[in-house]
């Protein structure tokens, strides 16, 4: 029986804003600059696997905040291009941006100290026949999809702990109250 593959439309991430970041700072400095000049939270998450070629996973560093439910932020970096003099990210927005709003973040980005330049990154842009732009939307569209397994599964072993502390929180209670 033929295996289908699944492989993800660009059309999947119509709601992404993603932006490549160039710079020398190392991922938790860019993260800490990014939270002190677009007033968010980026925190460390587990690292992000990416099924590039077959069943070898890449590991890329990542960074996640969400705000009010609405947009999420993302902070990326492949974790094997760990001893380069320029380090390469990808900041990806979820939700809806208007125009302005991304203009803001691009040019607050591009004043923290140490950015060498950022870059919009359009995944529906077809009329580009650039082979590097191609094997860039192909890069992202194979992160975008395999994050989104990513958070699901660390939401999930989010909502297990949860359920773990209060059964113990109960059983806690109740020997108080039979002793």
């Amino acid at each position: 029986m033929k295996k289908k593959r699944f492989k993800p439309q660009a059309e999947q991430h119509q709601d992404f804003t993603i932006m490549e970041i160039s710079t020398t700072m190392m991922d938790y400095m860019l993260a800490f600059n990014l939270n002190k000049h677009l007033e968010i939270q980026l925190s460390k998450n587990d690292d992000l696997p990416v099924y590039l070629v077959h069943n070898n996973p890449v590991l890329y560093s990542l960074y996640f905040f969400c705000k009010d439910n609405l947009t999420e932020y993302y902070l990326i970096k492949n974790l094997a291009e760990q001893n380069q003099l320029m380090n390469s990210f990808l900041l990806i927005m979820r939700g809806q941006f208007i125009d302005s709003d991304v203009e803001n973040i691009m040019n607050r980005t591009a004043n923290i100290e140490g950015v060498l330049y950022i870059n919009p990154i359009n995944l529906v842009d077809e009329s580009s026949n650039k082979n590097k732009s191609n094997k860039t939307r192909k890069l992202v569209n194979t992160i975008l999809t395999d994050l989104e397994y990513h958070m699901i599964g660390l939401k999930r072993k989010k909502d297990e702990t949860k359920i773990k502390l209060l059964q113990s929180k109960k059983k806690a209670i109740g020997k108080l109250y039979n002793s």
